[in-house]
């Protein structure tokens, strides 16, 4: 796990153009790492946390986050959101139907296995990732989420292709002090 975490902060400072040099203020805020994309997000979103297509960025005082990235134009919309909960238990969300707590992320469509990150992509998701395709992970006592809407221009291999590049591009940034 050591060395996965070595070759993470490698590449970050190699190659690091998502999240951007906010990344760190993220990190402190939640006092936690932030997993940012490396070298790619989808078509036209860049990553940039405060940027152009940066759109939520809430942080909990447990070291829980959203940060969401979206663009919506003449009928289209690409939007992508990256989570952190602050334990290893699976996100709960409020039912659509009534007022009972449910796993946030349901129907396990397969896994990823990359170094650090063992992820299990699940093709219904709830709340802030409604309609997306998601991918989770546990990793330093945390639940981490990526996740894509499915939505036109993309179509939903498309959009599972995203998302799982877009896990492969990720890095988790560590709060300086």
């Amino acid at each position: 796990m050591k060395s996965a975490l070595v070759v993470l902060a490698a590449a970050v400072s190699l190659t690091l153009t998502g999240c951007g040099g906010s990344a760190q203020p993220a990190a402190k805020a939640a006092a936690a790492p932030p997993a940012c994309p490396v070298g790619w997000m989808p078509n036209p979103l860049d990553g940039q946390i405060g940027g152009e297509w940066n759109g939520l960025r809430i942080v909990d005082k447990h070291g829980g986050y959203l940060v969401s990235f979206i663009d919506q134009e003449n009928g289209t919309e690409v939007h992508v959101n990256f989570h952190r909960w602050p334990n290893l238990r699976m996100p709960q969300c409020e039912s659509d139907t009534s007022s009972q707590r449910i796993a946030c992320y349901s129907d396990p469509a397969g896994s990823v296995k990359l170094p650090g990150i063992h992820a299990t992509l699940y093709t219904v998701s709830r709340d802030a990732d409604q309609w997306h395709l998601s991918y989770l992970w546990h990793a330093n006592g945390a639940t981490y989420v990526v996740s894509e809407h499915v939505a036109p221009p993309y179509s939903f291999d498309q959009v599972k292709h995203n998302v799982t590049r877009l896990l492969h591009s990720l890095v988790l940034i560590r709060p300086t002090t």
